[in-house]
């Protein structure tokens, strides 16, 4: 196990210290689970230097194990994809001066942008996260990165706790290890809505679910880079990965129109990041809400499935 070089390091208990304060809430109670045996009492960290892997849960020895090569990737994205989104996007939207197009015209903007091209980078090749050169939680640059940094760290933090909770979920909801490929597409699924009523609790109101919403869509949308190819979103024992997003947004239950705009247009301007990518055509379409943007990305995303790109 090599020793970490990554400022992640730095929320690396604030992790597990908000995995079992929420665990232990309502229903969820962590010691039962422990006592019962359905779970070990702690998180396997890794801290090999390797690209990021997502957490996942082994149902023989109850244990979940989290990488940190993830951790720094998911805030890395989250940090670099809501910075250029608020910053971007949205306040020159809300000044009437937005030319349609993300313009790299300040230090902040362009500093996220290199920490976006990092992460991407680093999703295929692990390197250095330079405290120095790009935004990071340990060491911040500027006036303006620290308003984001403590934004970014919370949806971060409910970011992981939602993949830890679908992990967790297998293992309170009792699932089993089976080559059937429905069996185990149904626990996916089972584990999904674990983590989603979860963190959507009846009764949150619309700005609390829209700050779930945008941690939520940050972390699928950061999951669809990970696969080399296009046709990697296509699962066979998960749901697919552009239609975790869809989902995602659908369980928000969003009343607002604003809200709705909001987490639309951030998963597309997201989604368009991804398919830029990899190479496919962005255009400017005549589309004349976020939502049909949306999905119009979707359908562009489906278009490759049989294409091996």
């Amino acid at each position: 196990m090599s020793k970490s070089r990554l400022p992640i390091s730095i929320l690396e208990h604030n992790v597990v210290y908000e995995f079992e304060r929420r665990a232990q809430s309502n229903a969820h109670d962590l010691e039962l689970a422990v006592a019962s045996r359905k779970v070990v009492p702690t998180l396997e960290l890794i801290l090999d230097k390797v690209p990021p892997k997502v957490p996942h849960a082994n149902v023989k020895t109850r244990e979940i194990t989290i990488y940190e090569s993830h951790l720094a990737y998911l805030w890395a994205f989250v940090y670099s994809s809501f910075v250029l989104y608020e910053e971007g996007i949205q306040k020159p939207m809300l000044a009437g001066t937005f030319s349609g197009s993300l313009e790299f015209n300040n230090s902040l903007l362009q500093r996220a942008a290199a920490l976006q091209s990092w992460a991407i980078k680093f999703v295929r090749c692990y390197s250095d996260w330079s405290i120095d050169e790009l935004p990071n939680p340990a060491k911040v640059e500027s006036e303006a990165e620290q308003f984001y940094v403590p934004k970014v760290n919370s949806l971060f933090l409910q970011a992981v706790n939602f993949l830890l909770f679908h992990e967790y979920g297998h293992l309170v909801l009792g699932h089993v290890v089976n080559e059937d490929k429905d069996w185990t597409l149904d626990q996916e699924k089972d584990a999904d809505n674990y983590a989603t009523t979860f963190f959507i609790e009846a009764g949150t109101n619309e700005s609390e679910r829209r700050f779930v919403g945008v941690s939520i869509v940050l972390l699928l949308v950061s999951c669809v880079f990970i696969p080399e190819k296009i046709s990697g979103l296509w699962q066979v024992k998960h749901p697919h990965l552009h239609d975790r997003i869809r989902n995602g947004i659908s369980s928000l239950n969003l009343e607002e129109e604003e809200s709705k705009f909001y987490i639309y247009y951030l998963a597309s301007i997201a989604l368009q990041k991804y398919l830029l990518e990899k190479g496919v055509d962005c255009a400017q379409l005549e589309i004349e809400t976020a939502e049909e943007l949306f999905f119009e990305y979707l359908a562009r995303i489906d278009e490759f499935r049989e294409s091996g790109i």
